[in-house]
């Protein structure tokens, strides 16, 4: 009882540290748009792309500081609580914390755009929450001895609406649902749940792309004024197209996530690790020395050619998928896992654009066969200790530098307030050293007129904006930062 009770005690102020990031992250980039009436029209028009289910939430994030609070705090905790009940082995409050240690361990740069940014945050932070609860409940209900109709017309209008968050994601479910429809012709039952679960992501792709974004992209080859382009001529052969598509994933796409983070390497070397040693074949544990020495070379090499990048991280991918299909008991779940990271990036080959946040979901899937691969290791006191320890270190880092952040955006305020009152032509506005967020500072004409309707800040009054590291020896301004100061006026 009293280890309950512990338990639900230290759950319950893991939540309330991510309310408190929650409630300290600030609207940045385009969420000045989104947080207008010209945001609400793109919703309702798709003018910039067809997520609805995702760009609801950003609508109603940026309309609403309580409402970004209480959802991204539940957000970020559901991730790592979902990530326990999708793994087995151990107790579920040391997968639960572990689980936090993989969402504190993001890639500095992938935390910009889905943490850091409330758009960014609605659209591949809570997708990745639907999809992991998706995963949940295919799950549940098809091991279900008995399978009803109202499961199926749950999954059916579940699928649909995480369908709606991003394209590569809804492709996915889509290969997912095509599996499972296949898996259930073979074993003659779940049929009914798989051809909903099917249907609704066949429903939500038909949505997605439904749109003159991609007739202009296929007659073109390039959309939203350059934004999106293909990553093959439109005129082209079929084998220039496929040659382009596969240089794209095998070179740019796979070995990505490598090259951004050092934690990624630490877990393709812990997967094939914990899969030989939980299967007691010690001696293929040397397999572990190629993602090793791929991830060596990416920290202490990054120029390295592109085929020796492209070479270590097929192989790297390759070793975890081997070590998760010879691992024991569950090694279905950690091969799925795995082969749907490395599937879930293959569609953004089509294009050229390529940002940090797209690989969140395949981080994240990464992690969890991890996870689950290591979680009866959990129980010794030692590592849960030390998962314990490194959960805390980056929890005071993060909390001390939001802190920083939000110290700044209540100084700009008092600023602005101020200026405004006094009738002054202008007003210079330090920023903080950490660059935590996605675009803090408008850096167009366009987000500079959104971020002043978003405010309600006069039209009249000059905005001059002072570098990251500005707000360290403020009200001093060094000649460096007011050489490097954006000036914003009517």
């Amino acid at each position: 009882m009293r280890k309950k009770v512990i338990t639900g005690a230290l759950m319950a102020l893991i939540l309330l540290f991510w309310i408190y990031i929650a409630a300290l992250v600030p609207y940045t980039h385009d969420d000045w748009e989104w947080g207008i009436d010209a945001g609400l029209e793109q919703w309702l028009t798709g003018a910039v792309n067809n997520r609805f289910a995702g760009n609801f939430f950003v609508v109603i994030m940026t309309r609403s500081s309580l409402v970004k609070v209480l959802l991204m705090g539940a957000i970020l905790f559901a991730l790592p609580v979902l990530m326990a009940f999708l793994t087995e082995g151990g107790s579920f409050f040391a997968r639960f914390l572990a689980g936090n240690l993989i969402l504190l361990s993001l890639p500095l740069t992938v935390w910009r755009q889905t943490v850091g940014w409330v758009s960014g945050f609605a659209n591949y932070c809570i997708s990745s929450a639907m999809l992991l609860g998706w995963l949940l409940l295919l799950r549940r209900f098809l091991l279900a001895k008995k399978k009803t109709v109202l499961p199926a017309l749950l999954l059916f209008f579940y699928t649909t609406v995480a369908g709606l968050f991003l394209e590569n994601q809804t492709v996915l479910m889509l290969l997912v649902g095509l599996c499972l429809v296949g898996w259930a012709l073979y074993r003659r039952q779940g049929r009914i749940m798989t051809f909903c679960t099917l249907a609704g992501a066949a429903v939500s792709c038909f949505f997605l792309f439904y749109n003159p974004l991609y007739t202009e992209l296929n007659s073109t080859g390039t959309a939203l004024n350059g934004i999106r382009t293909l990553a093959f001529p439109v005129d082209g052969t079929l084998w220039e197209a496929l040659t382009a598509l596969l240089s794209r994933y095998g070179i740019e796409l796979l070995p990505e996530l490598f090259r951004l983070s050092p934690a990624f390497c630490l877990m393709a070397v812990l997967l094939p690790l914990c899969c030989f040693l939980r299967s007691g074949k010690k001696r293929l544990m040397l397999l572990a020395l190629w993602p090793a020495a791929h991830g060596l070379l990416c920290l202490f090499y990054p120029q390295a050619p592109a085929w020796s990048s492209a070479l270590g991280a097929c192989g790297s991918w390759a070793v975890a998928i081997l070590s998760a299909a010879m691992s024991s008991d569950g090694w279905q779940r950690r091969v799925v896992l795995l082969l749907m990271a490395v599937f879930v990036v293959a569609p953004l080959a089509v294009v050229t654009e390529t940002g940090e946040r797209l690989f969140l979901l395949p981080f994240l899937l990464t992690a969890l066969a991890l996870l689950d691969a290591a979680a009866p290791l959990l129980n010794k006191k030692g590592l849960l200790s030390g998962c314990a320890l490194l959960v805390c270190i980056l929890m005071l880092r993060y909390g001390f530098i939001y802190h920083q952040v939000e110290r700044s955006s209540r100084l700009r305020q008092e600023l602005v307030a101020a200026a405004v009152e006094q009738g002054a032509d202008s007003v210079i506005l330090p920023t903080e050293r950490w660059r935590i967020w996605w675009g803090r500072n408008p850096q167009t004409e366009r987000y500079m007129e959104c971020y002043r309707e978003f405010y309600g800040i006069p039209q009249e009054l000059t905005l001059i904006y002072l570098p990251a590291g500005s707000l360290e020896h403020w009200p001093e301004i060094t000649q460096e930062d007011w050489e490097q100061r954006w000036v914003y006026s009517k």
